[in-house]
């Protein structure tokens, strides 16, 4: 006898189930919106002040979420197809049903359950109709969400690091069969301050994981809030969530400009001397507040790409690309550490070598470009508001500078 069939609703867990959904329409947060009414659209008062601030999914788990707010009041209401025994909705509609959120106001809730119901009904008529919910992705962000951030051609040579910019953008090319090119990122109809770069993903060859461009999780990358933020940075998240449009660093600076209260750490370019930054120089430059990011010389690039032939030497890294993966993971991750914070964290570590010596120095670049960097993520991801990491942070410093101890 096999055992009983389960599934998450919205996804097929057998092929019996893929059959059967064959013909389901599709539910996403694009989808659930276009369906609205535009009085119902984002920023639209609906009850008592509230007013839609998002729509998204986060999980394949999850149904797509309306996210209403008013000041500091927060409704959330969620949307998915109505399957047998799945859990109890306020209402059903035409075969979605409709719920809220526990914590939410339930006048309000209640309220925007029925104004919702009723635009489904008058969209979708009254008799019930088959869904299926689509991946979670960024290709099925409402296009009003999507739409805020836009990007236009510019040219690379108008940055203050045009020259070296140049440079990395030949040797991707040359390493990788993509060419780097610069945009000018707008937010809601406002330029950046700068320019960015967008780096496609590689048509010839294997990126090492040392410069690869890691996605960023749902929380950020699908979610309004958060991509309004760091698109005002100069970043730009693709459908895949990875941050592969990335401001210069010249743009971030400028970006961060005045922000005595957050870290000092300031990404640079730096003109490498050899296929990649020693370790003990990247730790000088970063106790001087400094992220280099090294652009490896002409030959050493040359070199590289005849090098890594070999298979067992395929992966070795080299400084090619090396400006999307650090402001992509490192800079942005790190730029809004408190600077109190950051300040003890750099002086703890000058602490350790000095006990230690210089041969501690590749533990503590690992450190600072591995643990801190991921705990900087892990921040980003529980947060509701860009606002909120820093006090979020502080609650994992002791773990921090534990970890320091013991190196």
């Amino acid at each position: 006898m096999g055992s009983p069939r389960t599934s998450a609703p919205g996804t097929f867990g057998t092929l019996a189930d893929a059959l059967e959904n064959v013909d389901a329409e599709p539910l996403s947060p694009a989808r659930l919106l276009s369906a609205l009414p535009e009085s119902l659209h984002l920023d639209r008062s609906i009850v008592g002040g509230f007013a839609l601030h998002d729509c998204l999914r986060l999980a394949d788990h999850e149904p797509v979420r309306l996210d209403y707010r008013c000041g500091d009041a927060r409704v959330e209401i969620d949307v998915s197809p109505s399957t047998a025994g799945g859990p109890p909705r306020l209402l059903e509609v035409a075969g979605l049903g409709i719920s809220f959120r526990r914590g939410s106001d339930s006048a309000a809730a209640t309220a925007i359950v029925h104004t919702l119901a009723a635009a489904l009904r008058a969209r979708f008529g009254p008799e019930p109709r088959r869904w299926r919910l689509l991946p979670v992705s960024g290709r099925h962000l409402p296009s009003a969400i999507a739409g805020e951030i836009r990007t236009s051609a510019a040219e690379l040579g108008d940055d203050p690091d045009g020259a070296l910019l140049l440079r990395d953008a030949a040797h991707h090319d040359l390493c990788y069969g993509a060419r780097p090119e610069a945009v000018q990122v707008a937010i809601r109809g406002r330029e950046v301050d700068g320019l960015s770069v967008r780096y496609p993903a590689p048509r010839n060859g294997r990126v090492p994981p040392s410069g690869a461009v890691y996605p960023v999780p749902a929380r950020i990358g699908l979610r309004r809030s958060m991509r309004a933020h760091f698109a005002g940075l100069g970043v730009v998240f693709d459908d895949d969530l990875r941050p592969r449009t990335v401001p210069t660093p010249a743009t971030f600076r400028r970006a961060l400009a005045g922000r005595s209260e957050i870290a000092r750490l300031r990404p640079r370019l730096v003109a490498g001397l050899g296929p990649m930054l020693p370790a003990i120089t990247w730790a000088s430059y970063l106790r001087r507040g400094v992220l280099p990011i090294s652009i490896a010389p002409s030959w050493a690039v040359h070199l590289h790409r005849l090098v890594r032939r070999v298979p067992p030497l395929a992966k070795i890294p080299c400084d090619v690309g090396m400006v999307v993966h650090d402001m992509g993971l490192h800079a942005l991750g790190l730029h809004a550490i408190p600077a109190a914070a950051w300040e003890e964290l750099v002086d703890r570590a000058v602490r350790r070598v000095r006990a230690r010596g210089l041969r501690l120095v590749p533990r503590l670049a690992g450190f600072f470009e591995g643990s801190l960097t991921r705990t900087s993520w892990e921040v980003w991801k529980l947060i509701d508001a860009p606002a909120d990491f820093g006090a979020a942070f502080m609650g994992r410093v002791p773990a921090l500078e534990a970890e320091l101890d013991e190196l």
